[in-house]
Order: C-alpha cells, then sequence, then structure tokens
C-alpha cells in the first residue's frame, strides 16, 4: 500500500493546524481492511477508568460498511488525540482505496475557541498599556498564547503520528513517498 497525502501546501503549513488526510492504496480488498480493523476495535466507552488494560483492544469506536470513526486506546490521558475518520472504497485497479482524516473532538475545537476568545481580545485591549510600560507581562502573555497553541499541536501530531503508524502496521501498509509533480521547462 502507498500513502498519498492531499496537501498541496508547505510542510510548515499543514503542521500548524490540528487537522491532516492521508490516502491509501492496497492490494487487499475493503473487506478483508473492514475485518483487520473490526477484530483491533471495542466500542467507545464514555469512560475508561485507569487506561486501558491488558485485554483491550488498539481502537475504539464505529465501523460501518464504507466507512469507520475511531479513536486509540491511551493508556495515559491527552484530551488532543485525534478522530480518526476513514473510508474504504474498492479502487478502480483493484485492491482498495483508504482515505484517512485526523482531527480534533468537536469539544476540544469549542474550549480552543473559547479560550482564544478570551485571551485575544484581553490582548487587543491591554496592549497599548503593556507596551507603553514595557513591561516583562506583555512578553509572558504572548508567550503564553504561543505555548498554549505549541502543546495543542505537538500533543495532537504526536498521536497522530501514533496512530498512523499503528494503523499502518496493522494492515501492513508500505508507505511511499508522494508522487513527484512533473518537470516543467
Amino acid at each position: 500500500m502507498e500513502i498519498l497525502t492531499n496537501m498541496t501546501s508547505s510542510s510548515f503549513f499543514r503542521n500548524i493546524i490540528p487537522f491532516r488526510k492521508e490516502s491509501y492504496r492496497s492490494l487487499q480488498d475493503p473487506d478483508t481492511l473492514r475485518g483487520i480493523l473490526e477484530h483491533n476495535t471495542e466500542p467507545r466507552r464514555l469512560l475508561r477508568w485507569g487506561g486501558a488494560s491488558r485485554n483491550t483492544k488498539l481502537f475504539e469506536g464505529k465501523i460501518e460498511k464504507e466507512s469507520f470513526k475511531i479513536y486509540r486506546i491511551l493508556t495515559y490521558r491527552n484530551s488532543f488525540r485525534p478522530t480518526i475518520s476513514g473510508q474504504l472504497r474498492v479502487s478502480k485497479d483493484g485492491g482498495s482505496d483508504l482515505n484517512l482524516s485526523f482531527r480534533l473532538e468537536f469539544f476540544v475545537y469549542i474550549f480552543l475557541i473559547l479560550w482564544t476568545g478570551i485571551l485575544i481580545p484581553s490582548f487587543v485591549f491591554l496592549f497599548p498599556e503593556m507596551w507603553q510600560k514595557l513591561g516583562l507581562g506583555s512578553i509572558w502573555a504572548i508567550g503564553g498564547l504561543f505555548l498554549f497553541f505549541g502543546v495543542v499541536l505537538a500533543a495532537f501530531h504526536y498521536e497522530r503520528k501514533k496512530a498512523s503508524d499503528l494503523l499502518t502496521k496493522l494492515l501492513s501498509l508500505e508507505i511511499a513517498s508522494p508522487p513527484k509533480a512533473p518537470n516543467r521547462k
């Protein structure tokens, strides 16, 4: 199976938002891939006490005929773990196409919007006074905002990479570089 990235922008812009799409092709049919996912996925629990047990499967979520929505089961707490949505389709040349999207959960987006909705206006109204005083508080405020976004992005992309690698290994996927653009002369 090879990976084809749908993102055309530079890697910098791909990494500053908590969202990623990946496309795969496999020689296996969609029913085989679905069976592997079903075997390694349990229904989603509202609360999971004490992390994952030894008998726990790798993912939790729901798998349907042509799509799925799963989450990697963690043995630690991470609010920024990605929701993995996938589409399984029969490929035109045989085998199957697997399209994955990784994004944050809805309530985490709401939290981020509310948090920045409070911080950004407070900076706008406080900046004139802070810059006049040239105090250390303005540097801490700006640094805190960048640190907050850095932690969110680092935690999301760390978990996205782990989930992507786990799916690649579980489904026996081969990762290849994206196709190169033709040379224009």
